[in-house]
């Protein structure tokens, strides 16, 4: 994990809420009202005044970098990278006593690797590589990435 789990206090003083945002339809897209562009910068959904279930960072619309859930305690739930709103990177993920319960890495989508554990911390389950098939969805995509940065 890249940056510092933000706090829920500065999220929504220096975010906006998901909920003030348009959401560009058949490919959520956030979108701002007034100017009709993609969105950059902090956004965040609430559960109440002051209590957020996640946060991501929005470049043109689309989470750029961490997105971080949190379960209704508090703590963290989620962090997952993500590049243009796919998931792409590294990720973690902790029960409400925040145990770590699995972390791995995406590509494209796509779950190429993990370690599952119990709440001891034990190892109980893991992939260290993708299928065969994963490679070939994986190729796919990031051909049509490709032509579409031509």
């Amino acid at each position: 994990m890249k940056n510092k789990i933000l706090d829920m206090k500065y999220v929504i003083e220096n975010g906006i809420d998901y909920d003030k945002l348009e959401s560009e339809m058949f490919t959520d897209k956030l979108i701002e009202p007034e100017s009709e562009k993609g969105y950059t910068g902090l956004v965040y959904e609430s559960v109440s005044e002051n209590q957020i279930s996640g946060y991501a960072y929005y470049r043109d619309g689309y989470i750029d970098g961490e997105h971080v859930h949190f379960h209704l305690n508090g703590n963290v739930r989620s962090v997952v990278y993500k590049k243009d709103s796919v998931a792409d990177g590294v990720y973690k993920m902790w029960n409400e006593e925040n145990i770590l319960i699995e972390e791995g890495e995406n590509r494209l989508g796509i779950r190429i690797k993990y370690r599952k554990y119990n709440i001891a911390g034990r190892l109980i389950e893991e992939k260290k590589e993708p299928t065969a098939t994963e490679l070939k969805h994986m190729k796919i995509r990031e051909s049509r990435e490709k032509n579409n940065n031509i």
